[in-house]
C-alpha cells in the first residue's frame, strides 16, 4: 500500500500545481488594462458601455479617431478595434456587449473590401482570449472556427496551459501580486500608423480574387440585426481602399454590393471604399491601411456622412 500512497500523493501534488498556475494566469490575464487584451476584458467584465462603439479588425483600430468622433457628436465613443481579428473571431465579444449595454446607440463595424469576408481557420492570437473561453459567447464563436481546440479546452484537464506562450507570462509577471488597475486605453483605443505608402508602382503585384463567406456573412448579418432588436443602430462602413489595390482585386465590385446588400435589413452602410481618399498615397501606409494623416481626414469623412445621415434630418 505504500506504493500506492506515494503516487496518489505524487499525482495530487502535480494536480494541485497545474491547477494552481492555471487559476494564476487566467486570474492574471483578467487584471490586464490596456492594448487589446484590456479591451476584451472591458467587454467581458461589462465594464465598457458608450453611446458609440466602432467594431473590427485593424481597418478600425487605426482608421476610427475616437476622440475626434466624441468631441464632434457629443457622444462617447469607444475604438473597440482589434488588430488581426475579424468580426469571424470577435462576433462572441460584440454579442456579449449587445446583450449587457445600456448605453449604446450606434455600433459602428469597419469592413475593408480585403479582408471584410475572410473566413478563419484558426484563432488569431488565441492567447489573448484563453482566459474567457469559458463564456458561451466566446465558446460558441471559437467553436465554429476550432471546434478541436475549444473541446480539448473544455474537457482536457489543464489543456489550456498548453495554449498560453510567453506573452501570457509578461502579464502574469505584472499582475500576479497587484491589484485591479483602471483601464488605461490611449485615444479611446484608436491606434494610427504613422508610416507611408511604399513601392506605390511595383509591377510585379498581381490581381487576386476574395472569398466571401457564407458564414462570416451570416455573423455580420446577425450582429446587426441583434443591434436593432436592442434599439441601437448598426452602421457597417466599408473603409478607404488605394485606388491600385482595388483594382487589382478581381471581385472587389462583388464585395463591395454583397456587404451594401445589408441595407435590405435597416443597416446603414457607408461606402468609402472609393472615397476621394483613394487615389492619394501620401494618406496611405498600405493598401488597405491608412497613416496617421489619412486617418484624420477619414475621420473627418465619416462624421460628415454620420450627421449628415442621422442628425440634420
Amino acid at each position: 500500500m505504500k506504493w500506492y500512497f506515494k503516487i496518489s500523493i505524487f499525482v495530487v501534488s502535480i494536480v494541485s500545481v497545474l491547477l494552481f498556475i492555471q487559476i494564476k494566469i487566467e486570474s492574471s490575464m483578467k487584471k490586464v488594462t490596456d492594448g487589446n487584451i484590456g479591451k476584451i476584458n472591458a467587454v467581458m467584465k461589462h465594464e465598457l458601455d458608450e453611446d458609440i462603439t466602432v467594431w473590427g479588425a485593424s481597418t478600425a483600430y487605426v482608421h476610427f479617431d475616437a476622440p475626434m468622433i466624441s468631441d464632434s457628436l457629443n457622444l462617447s465613443t469607444f475604438n473597440m478595434g482589434i488588430d488581426g481579428t475579424n468580426i469571424d473571431q470577435y462576433y462572441g465579444l460584440l454579442k456579449e456587449y449587445l446583450n449587457y449595454t445600456k448605453n449604446s446607440r450606434y455600433i459602428v463595424i469597419a469592413l475593408d473590401v480585403h479582408g471584410a469576408f475572410m473566413k478563419r481557420d484558426a484563432l488569431y492570437d488565441i492567447h489573448n482570449w484563453t482566459h474567457h473561453f469559458s463564456n458561451k459567447n466566446i465558446d460558441s464563436c471559437f467553436s465554429e472556427i476550432d471546434a478541436d481546440l475549444m473541446w480539448k479546452s473544455k474537457y482536457i484537464p489543464f489543456y489550456k496551459l498548453t495554449v498560453y506562450n510567453k506573452h501570457n507570462f509578461r502579464y502574469v509577471r505584472q499582475n500576479l501580486f497587484s491589484d485591479q488597475k483602471s483601464y488605461q486605453f490611449a485615444k479611446k483605443g484608436y491606434q494610427p500608423k504613422s508610416t507611408f505608402l511604399k513601392d506605390v508602382n511595383r509591377v510585379d503585384q498581381k490581381s487576386q480574387k476574395v472569398d466571401i463567406n457564407k458564414r462570416v456573412f451570416k455573423k455580420l448579418k446577425q450582429a446587426c440585426l441583434l443591434a436593432q432588436s436592442k434599439s441601437i443602430q448598426p452602421i457597417v462602413v466599408i473603409t478607404p481602399c488605394y485606388e491600385k489595390g482595388f483594382n487589382l482585386l478581381e471581385n472587389a465590385d462583388e464585395v463591395v454590393a454583397k456587404i451594401k446588400s445589408l441595407s435590405n435589413y435597416g443597416v446603414e452602410v457607408f461606402d468609402y471604399s472609393q472615397s476621394k481618399l483613394s487615389n492619394n498615397p501620401s494618406l496611405f501606409c498600405d493598401f488597405t491601411h491608412l497613416n496617421t494623416q489619412g486617418a484624420t481626414e477619414f475621420s473627418k469623412l465619416f462624421l460628415s456622412g454620420f450627421k449628415s445621415q442621422f442628425l440634420e434630418n
